[in-house]
């Protein structure tokens, strides 16, 4: 019996109820097929000899591959001048860029350091199909712009990279995007659907990675930063979503609100004062 069939089901299925139950299975037989595993997962193109390796190879070795599988469900609108097998392009190499710089930065909280190929699925879709799997999952029944669902097998990636080797690989989950929801924020900041996707993908990436803003006042800070840090790594213009969340309070909260007459407020006055209840009070002005 090989570890091989299942490490290659694991590889190729993006559920992550079906990648548990395949890490659970390869856990227990890790130890008695390691050297079953290394053997069949042998690189052909690096010769056994004791020659030192060049630039070259090295560089070969150590490259990293992102494999990216976009998927459409529902009636997304987006603008009418950009086609959508276009649109999904750009999101796919957004998508790997980002992705990358975000590897390389290492600012994940898993173990992905020494990671050779990564797997990750986006999802575009619309505001009803993003709401059904916001009530679902998170209990809120309402669109949303961005939903991360992460592999909780990453925590255990440094086993799966001693095992494997040059051939180590990580699912690191997937991002659902309402472009709906994009569209509507995107007319609201001033800036195109596509740089509105870019900063739900850093958003939706961290949170794959370990993040998680809403824990407490530290973490909300710590993925602030991230954000910023990564959007600046791939040059992208804009501030990243908590960011634009944050200011957006601060905007709110700077509101004063209009200035009130002072008949309106003897008036006012009058009512707290009063024993009899507001109603009543209006019932008998009516009455004169």
């Amino acid at each position: 019996m090989k570890l091989v069939p299942y490490l290659l089901a694991f590889r190729k299925t993006s559920s992550p109820i079906l990648q548990t139950s395949l890490i659970n299975l390869y856990q227990p037989l890790k130890s008695s097929f390691t050297r079953t595993f290394t053997s069949d997962f042998k690189d052909t193109n690096v010769s056994d000899d004791s020659t030192p390796d060049t630039p070259s190879t090295v560089a070969k070795k150590s490259r990293r591959k992102y494999n990216v599988s976009i998927n459409v469900i529902g009636s997304p609108q987006i603008n009418s001048d950009i086609h959508m097998l276009s649109f999904e392009k750009m999101v796919k190499k957004d998508v790997r860029q980002s992705c990358s710089k975000m590897i390389s930065l290492n600012l994940s909280k898993f173990p992905l350091s020494s990671t050779r190929e990564f797997f990750i699925d986006v999802t575009l879709t619309d505001d009803k199909a993003i709401t059904d799997l916001n009530r679902k999952h998170l209990k809120h029944d309402y669109p949303t712009d961005v939903l991360s669902f992460h592999n909780d097998q990453l925590a255990h990636q440094d086993e799966m990279n001693e095992c494997a080797g040059l051939h180590s690989f990580a699912m690191l989950g997937e991002l659902v995007i309402s472009l709906d929801t994009a569209q509507k924020q995107a007319t609201q900041r001033g800036h195109s659907l596509h740089d509105e996707c870019r900063i739900l993908l850093v958003h939706g990436l961290l949170h794959l990675v370990g993040y998680d803003h809403e824990r407490n006042a530290e973490s909300h800070s710590e993925m602030a930063a991230a954000e910023r840090r990564l959007m600046k790594a791939v040059k992208w213009e804009g501030q990243g979503l908590i960011d634009l969340a944050d200011t957006c309070k601060e905007l709110i909260s700077d509101v004063k609100p209009l200035p009130v007459s002072n008949k309106e407020k003897v008036k006012r006055r009058n009512i707290r004062t009063s024993k009899k209840k507001p109603k009543e009070i209006d019932e008998e002005k009516s009455d004169v």
